[in-house]
């Protein structure tokens, strides 16, 4: 299926109202829910009951009238009317449940700001993941025009993760097919960054704030431990953006052409049992119900050139990182 971006392009709102609406509403949804939860809620769901065919003020005024404060009746009144006044009740109650009944009942399972700067001491690692510590995970592909820089391409600057991918000769340590690990030249470093070792997760919702620069490979991914399946969350090929998901039986893929990758957007991915949906910003992008995932998978970063690309300098920056779990 091909999507004429332009079409959809018009009604995209800009990352910053959207960013701003998305906080307010993950803000809101946290709050109607523990609200929903609450004792206070529950209590105040029972006196409207108890008292719902009462007449609140002149009840309370006969009794007062009647110097009967100390009685059961005006404690419950009082005690209704607290409740009623209660700003959060009164937040629950303005709410529409539809609203967020829908993402109920996801949470927070993961959240990335990069408040950090040393690697070591983040969620991530650099390199691929490998299910046992005694394998190697730090090499580079023979096929690709980069070499992996062991982190040393990974940065933190105000906030941002930034992985650069710079124009400087190294030797590396590089896997090929036919030959196993071998050591090679490359023009070109770049890096790949994963949280395998740290966090997994087997549906919901992942979602990040990107943008890129330099005609080559970019991307956002989730793996499982035997590296297929893999979903792309976002993947800029130097040309045009790519959202899909790829297993051993073949692969579901959208290319989406006219956005300009180099402005930060937010990219979505909601997973189910039985559907995947992408989103950029507030639009659904694609949607699939083929080669469904149905194991944990970990979240990973990184910057490539492929073979047959055009050798050049590229940056991925990222804002932050959030997951929900089901």
């Amino acid at each position: 299926m091909n999507l004429f971006w332009k079409k959809l392009f018009g009604k995209l709102t800009s990352t910053a109202k959207f960013e701003t609406e998305l906080n307010q509403f993950q803000t809101d949804m946290e709050r109607y829910f523990a609200v929903k939860e609450s004792v206070e809620l529950s209590e105040y769901k029972d006196l409207s009951r108890t008292l719902g065919s009462v007449n609140i003020k002149e009840e309370k005024k006969k009794l007062e009238k009647a110097g009967s404060q100390d009685t059961d009746e005006y404690k419950k009144i009082v005690r209704f009317e607290t409740l009623k006044n209660n700003i959060d009740i009164q937040f629950y109650l303005r709410q529409k449940p539809d609203n967020f009944e829908t993402y109920y009942p996801f949470k927070k399972s993961f959240s990335e700001e990069f408040d950090w700067n040393v690697l070591s001491k983040s969620n991530w690692n650099f390199g691929f993941y490998q299910k046992s510590p005694s394998l190697i995970g730090d090499y580079s592909l023979v096929n690709e025009k980069q070499a992996n820089n062991s982190g040393e391409n990974i940065s933190v600057f105000n906030g941002v993760l930034r992985l650069a991918t710079n124009h400087e000769k190294v030797k590396a340590r590089a896997w090929d097919a036919t030959k196993g690990f071998i050591e090679r030249e490359y023009e070109y470093t770049s890096d790949i960054m994963q949280s395998g070792a740290k966090f997994s997760q087997k549906y919901g919702i992942f979602q990040a704030k990107i943008r890129c620069t330099g005609k080559i490979n970019h991307a956002f991914w989730l793996a499982s431990e035997d590296r297929l399946p893999l979903v792309e969350v976002f993947h800029y090929d130097g040309k045009a953006i790519k959202l899909g998901v790829t297993d051993k039986k073949g692969k579901a893929q959208q290319k989406i052409a006219g956005l300009n990758p180099s402005g930060f957007f937010i990219y979505t991915l909601m997973w189910s049992e039985k559907e995947m949906v992408w989103m950029i910003n507030n639009q659904v992008v694609y949607r699939t119900s083929n080669h469904i995932p149905h194991e944990k998978m970990y979240l990973g970063f990184n910057s490539f050139i492929a073979e047959k690309q055009k050798a050049a300098k590229g940056l991925l920056e990222v804002d932050w990182v959030r997951v929900y779990s089901k």
